[in-house]
C-alpha cells in the first residue's frame, strides 16, 4: 500500500508518495499509528460512530487536533474507495467532529478504553495509557494540554492501496 501527501497546505494539486508499506488492514495502522504521518500520533478511538457514520481511526496530534484516518480498500474509484467516499467520508467525519468537545472526545476515549480492556483491540498497555484523555495525551507527548484547547482543527488522512488522477485533482 503507498501513502500519498495530497498538498497540505499547497496551490498547486499534486500526490506525493510519501512511503512504501504492507499494510493489511487498520489494525497495524492501530498499532504503529507512527506510520500514518511523520510525526507523533495518539490513537484514542477505532471505528468511532459521529453523526455521519463509523470512522476507522481518530487520533490526536501533538498539538491536541484531531486526526481522522480512513482507510480505502482497492482501486481509487472502485468498491470503499469509490470517488464518491475517497474524499467524502473523511470529510464528513470531520466536519462532525469540529463541534466535538473535550467532553464529547473524553466519551469516544472511555469507550475505546473499554473496548482495550475488553480485548476488542488487540493491542499493547500502551493504547490506554490513562483513565482520562487529556491524562493521556500528556503521557504520551510529555506536555500538558487544557481541555480547551483540544480539537481546535481537524486533520484527515485518507490511506489507500491506489489513487486515481481524478481523486488527485479532487484532494
Amino acid at each position: 500500500m503507498r501513502v500519498f501527501d495530497l498538498g497540505r497546505g499547497s496551490m498547486e494539486s499534486a500526490a506525493t508518495q510519501l512511503s512504501e508499506a504492507d499494510i493489511p488492514d487498520e489494525s497495524l495502522l492501530h498499532a504503529n499509528p507512527g506510520v500514518i504521518l511523520s510525526e507523533p500520533l495518539f490513537v484514542f478511538g477505532r471505528q468511532p460512530a459521529v453523526e455521519t457514520g463509523i470512522l476507522d481511526l481518530l487520533a490526536l496530534d501533538q498539538w491536541g487536533n484531531i486526526v481522522v484516518v480512513e482507510l480505502k480498500r482497492g482501486q481509487s474509484g472502485s468498491g470503499s474507495a469509490s470517488e464518491e467516499t475517497v474524499l467524502s467520508q473523511p470529510q464528513n467525519y470531520a466536519q462532525s467532529l469540529a463541534t466535538y468537545g473535550y467532553e464529547a472526545l473524553n466519551e469516544i476515549y472511555q469507550a475505546y478504553q473499554a473496548d482495550v480492556e475488553a480485548g476488542r483491540w488487540d493491542v499493547g498497555e500502551w493504547a490506554v495509557p490513562a483513565s482520562e484523555l487529556d491524562d493521556s495525551f500528556e503521557h504520551v507527548f510529555g506536555q500538558p494540554l487544557k481541555p480547551a484547547d483540544f480539537n481546535t482543527t481537524q486533520r484527515m488522512v485518507i490511506v489507500a492501496e491506489t489513487i486515481t488522477r481524478r481523486t488527485e485533482q479532487n484532494a
